[in-house]
């Protein structure tokens, strides 16, 4: 499903409802409470795309030990186009170092991600119960539960939206699909966005996602974007602002940053 952003105006706020709107959770094929009650067990390596030192550090805080960090800092002369195609290969080059270490499986970050408390607990009890190719973490539209949680339980079910890969994790065997397939499919031009969800269909991979989110890109408390222009960062504000007013005990990081 593809969701075109408009262009920017007066209205826009009104427009990018669409963002955030409740989803019928009942009327999907898959669909399963997770308490997050199960220690993880299994700690999947972490690959995150990072330029900044400061980034860094606090990802190394937040994901603790087996990550591994990707990237080269963009020059300020590259147009949209160019920085676009630079983060598909460290999307690309993150799959790849995934392959060439064997891993079972594998997390993709970028860096300026926050997430909820016990998030790999959640993740292993899906895992452990399902065979899933790929969780998308961040996915937007924030569509939002039309049912009740309790305890801090999080939804996991069918991934409807394409937009945002600031974190998912891909098995090991949609790791090998992807970058097959990787060769047949002209990146250039494109948003790592789309080409996710193009190799994901391609290659046939069960994706989902989570209501709320394991993680969110901190959009709230940055003023500007090395690879979104200013508008795009308003209507991405905006959506998230309104996702936040319902899901904000999930994410301490935000209540902590909005004190």
């Amino acid at each position: 499903m593809l969701f075109i952003i408009m262009s920017f105006n007066q209205n826009f706020l009104k427009k990018f409802d669409f963002l955030h709107r409740p989803i019928k959770l009942d009327k999907m094929n898959f669909n399963k409470r997770i308490s997050g009650e199960t220690k993880y067990t299994k700690h999947y390596h972490s690959f995150v795309i990072s330029v900044s030192e400061k980034r860094k550090k606090e990802m190394s805080k937040k994901l603790e030990k087996d990550f591994t960090f990707i990237g080269k800092k963009y020059s300020s002369k590259l147009n949209k186009q160019e920085r676009d195609n630079l983060l598909n290969k460290d999307h690309f080059l993150c799959w790849k170092k995934a392959q060439e270490m064997g891993v079972d499986g594998a997390f993709f970050f970028e860096d300026d991600v926050i997430f909820v408390p016990n998030w790999r607990n959640y993740i292993e009890e899906i895992l452990n119960k399902y065979k899933v190719g790929m969780i998308r973490f961040d996915a937007i539209p924030y569509y939002t539960s039309d049912k009740n949680l309790y305890n801090n339980e999080i939804i996991f079910h069918e991934c409807v939206t394409w937009g945002c890969v600031g974190g998912y994790y891909l098995s090991k065997n949609s790791i090998d699909k992807f970058l097959n397939k990787i060769n047949n499919i002209n990146s250039d031009g494109n948003v790592i966005e789309y080409l996710v969800l193009s190799l994901s269909q391609k290659c046939q991979v069960f994706t989902i996602t989570s209501t709320p989110r394991i993680c969110i890109q901190d959009w709230y408390a940055q003023e500007k974007s090395t690879l979104q222009t200013d508008n795009h960062m308003d209507k991405v504000r905006y959506a998230q602002s309104k996702y936040l007013d319902k899901y904000k005990s999930y994410y301490p990081d935000y209540l902590k940053y909005k004190k």
